[in-house]
C-alpha cells in the first residue's frame, strides 16, 4: 500500500460517511453492495479482484468504509470443550488452542458458545480459520489498497446467527417454542448452496455445495434437497435425534420455491423464502427484486444495517490499523467534546462583560478581548487536525506498521530483561540502520558499556560469553554478532583485575604494556533478522517446512 492511500484510508476513517460497502467474496467471484442507511444504492458482482469495476466503485465513495463478508469453501470450524478454569485463565487456553489446531499463516479466532451449568462447568467454544492465501489473501490486498477506510473481516456463517433469528417470523409455526435445531440452505452466486447449522441459536458447523446437472429450477431444487438430506445425517453424529426437533429454512428463487419437494424432507417446519420475501421482511429497500434468484445480496445488506458484529477477524497488518484507527477516533471524539465547552466557556464570559454596567471603556476591551480569544479558539478548531503534523506522524505509523516484526521498544524491554550473575551492564544505546533490501528485517546495533567482577583474564572471558549466549538465547530468531573485548593497538588485551600483579598481555612487553585498569568494558552486539526459518533449513541442507495440516471436516467439504 502507497503511503499516500494510507494516509488518506487513516484520515477518511475519522470523517462520518452514512455510505457503507460490503464486500461478499466467494469461489466464483465477489459482490459488492452499497448501503446507504437501510437502502441499497449498488449492487455489482465483481469476476476477480483485479476488475477496474471494484476499484472505480469504490472510488466513487472514498470516505464509505468497506468490510469483507467470506463465503469461500476454504474455512474450518471446530468445536471444542476446555477444562472448568476460570475467566480469567480461559483466554490462555483458547489461544494455546488456536495455535495448536491452525497454521500460522491462517487467520483464527475463538467464539464462545456456551458454559456448562452443572457438573463441572467446562467452557465451549468454537474455534475457527480461513487461510491467508489466494483468493482470499488477493481480494484483501485489492481492498488494502483503496482509500476507503476498512471495517474488517468477517465470515458469512457467523454473521447469519442475527439473520435466521430475524427471518423466524416467517416460519408459519413462529408462536410455538423453538427447536433446539435448525439448518439454514441459502443459493448463492458466488458461493454455491451455502448450509449452516444452528444449536440453540449458536453455529455449530457448516458446510458448501456446488450444483450438480445444470441451473434448471427443479435441478437446482433437487440439489438442495439432496444436500440438506446429508446434512441431516450428519447432525446425528453431533446429538441430532428427532425431527420434530428441528426446522429448516431454504432460500432461493421463486421457481425453484416451486419445484422444492417439502414431503422429502423431515422435520418440525420447512420454510421456503425468496430474497424478495426476506428484504421485504426486513424493511430492507430496494435490495431484492421479485425475479432474484441469489441470496448473497440480502445477506450483504442485512449484515450492512446490524450495528453490532458477531465476530471480526485480523491479520497482523489490520489488527495494528484498527487499533491505530481507534485511537484516533477517540482522540477526534474528545476534541469534539472538549472544543464546544471551550466556546461555551467563552460566550458566558461574553454575556458577563455584556451584562457588566460598570466603566464602558473597560468593558468594551474586555469584550474585544473575548471575541479575540473566540476568533483563535475557532481557528484551532477548524485546523484541526493539523495537516503538516499529522501527514509526518501518519506517515511514521505506516513505516512501523510495513516492518510489522520490528519494534524497537520489544527489543529494548527484551534486552533489558537480560540477567548476569556475572555482567553489570551499566548503560546501553541502541542504534537502527535501515531496513534490509526493502524487506521487514532489521539491523539494530547495542553499544553498551559493561562491568565485571572477574579476578582473572579466563573468568572475564567465560563471564562474557556466557553473557553472549544470554543474549542469543533471548533473540535467537535473529543473527547475533559479537565484536570483541577491546584491546590495544597491537591487538593485544589490557586489563588491571585490581591484584596487585599486571594481567598478562598478548603483543607488547615491558614498559609499553604497562596495565591499565578500565572502569568500563565496551561491547557492541550486532542484531540481524528475523531470520527465515526456510533459509535456515536449505542452508543446513534440508527442505523448507510444509504447510500445517489442516484439521479434519465433516463430509462433502464440511469446513
Amino acid at each position: 500500500m502507497a503511503t499516500h492511500q494510507l494516509v488518506q484510508k487513516l484520515k477518511n476513517s475519522i470523517k462520518f460517511e452514512k455510505r457503507k460497502f460490503v464486500l461478499s467474496i466467494g469461489d466464483e467471484g465477489a459482490i459488492l453492495v452499497l448501503m446507504n442507511g437501510n437502502t441499497l444504492e449498488q449492487r455489482l458482482f465483481i469476476n476477480n479482484h483485479t476488475s477496474p469495476e471494484l476499484s472505480k466503485a469504490l472510488s466513487a465513495y472514498p470516505k464509505a468504509s468497506i468490510s469483507i463478508l467470506v463465503d469461500l469453501l476454504d474455512q474450518a470450524y471446530i468445536q471444542h470443550t476446555l477444562p472448568p478454569v476460570s475467566s480469567f485463565n480461559i483466554g490462555k487456553l483458547v489461544e494455546r488452542r488456536l495455535e495448536k489446531d491452525f497454521g500460522d499463516q491462517d487467520i483464527k479466532a475463538a467464539l464462545k458458545l456456551y458454559r456448562e451449568k452443572k457438573g463441572r462447568k467446562d467452557w465451549n467454544y468454537l474455534f475457527i480459520s480461513i487461510n491467508n492465501s489466494p483468493p482470499f489473501s488477493d481480494w484483501l490486498d485489492a481492498i488494502l489498497s483503496v482509500e476507503n477506510p476498512f471495517a474488517g473481516i468477517f465470515l458469512l456463517p457467523i454473521e447469519a446467527e442475527e439473520f435466521i433469528k430475524k427471518i423466524i417470523p416467517l416460519n408459519p409455526k413462529k408462536a410455538e417454542k423453538q427447536p433446539e435445531w435448525q439448518v439454514l440452505i441459502s443459493h448463492n452466486r458466488v458461493g454455491g448452496f451455502r448450509q449452516i447449522v444452528f444449536r440453540n441459536g449458536r453455529v455449530l458447523f457448516t458446510r458448501l455445495a456446488q450444483p450438480i446437472g445444470g441451473f434448471a429450477p427443479e435441478i437446482i431444487a433437487g440439489n438442495i434437497e439432496q444436500e440438506t438430506l446429508n446434512t441431516i445425517e450428519y447432525i446425528r453424529r453431533l446429538g441430532f435425534e428427532d425431527s420434530k426437533n428441528l426446522d429448516i429454512y431454504v432460500v432461493a428463487s421463486e421457481e425453484v420455491k416451486k419445484a422444492f419437494e417439502v414431503n422429502s424432507l423431515e422435520a418440525r417446519s420447512i420454510t421456503t423464502l425468496t430474497p424478495f420475501q426476506i428484504a421485504e421482511t426486513l424493511k430492507l429497500n430496494k435490495v431484492a427484486e421479485k425475479t432474484d434468484r441469489f441470496g448473497d445480496v440480502v445477506f450483504a445488506a442485512f449484515f450492512s444495517v446490524r450495528k453490532k458484529k458477531v465476530l471480526r477477524l485480523y491479520t497482523p497488518f489490520t489488527k495494528q490499523l484498527q487499533q491505530f484507527l481507534d485511537i484516533r477516533k477517540y482522540a477526534y471524539a474528545a476534541s469534539a467534546i472538549v472544543m464546544p465547552m471551550l466556546v461555551l466557556l467563552t460566550l458566558v464570559r461574553i454575556g458577563s462583560i455584556f451584562s457588566s454596567g460598570s466603566e464602558l471603556s473597560d468593558a468594551e476591551a474586555l469584550r474585544q478581548k473575548a471575541r479575540a480569544e473566540l476568533d483563535d479558539i475557532q481557528k484551532v478548531r477548524e485546523s484541526l487536525p493539523q495537516e503538516s503534523e499529522e501527514v509526518v506522524n501518519l506517515v511514521g505509523v505506516y513505516q512501523k506498521l510495513s516492518k510489522e516484526t520490528y519494534m524497537p521498544l520489544t527489543m529494548i524491554d527484551q534486552f533489558a530483561r537480560l540477567r548476569s550473575p556475572e555482567i553489570t551492564v551499566q548503560n546501553f544505546k541502541l542504534s537502527v540502520k535501515e531496513n534490509l533490501a526493502g524487506s521487514n528485517k532489521v539491523d539494530a546495533v547495542f553499544s553498551m558499556q559493561v562491568a565485571s567482577n572477574a579476578d582473572s583474564i579466563d573468568r572475564l572471558l567465560e563471564d562474557v560469553d556466557r553473557f553472549t549466549e544470554d543474549v542469543r538465547r533471548s533473540f535467537r530468531t535473529y543473527t547475533v554478532k559479537f565484536t570483541g573485548l577491546p584491546g590495544d593497538q597491537n591487538g593485544g588485551f589490557q586489563m588491571d583485575l585490581g591484584g596487585g600483579t599486571p594481567a598478562p598481555t598478548a603483543g607488547k612487553t615491558g614498559k609499553d604494556a604497562a596495565p591499565k585498569q578500565p572502569e568500563k568494558i565496551p561491547l557492541e552486539v550486532s542484531i540481524i533478522g528475523p531470520k527465515d526459518l526456510n533459509d535456515d533449513i536449505k542452508a543446513a541442507g534440508g527442505k523448507p517446512a510444509a504447510p500445517a495440516a489442516k484439521p479434519a471436516t465433516p463430509p462433502a467439504k464440511a469446513r
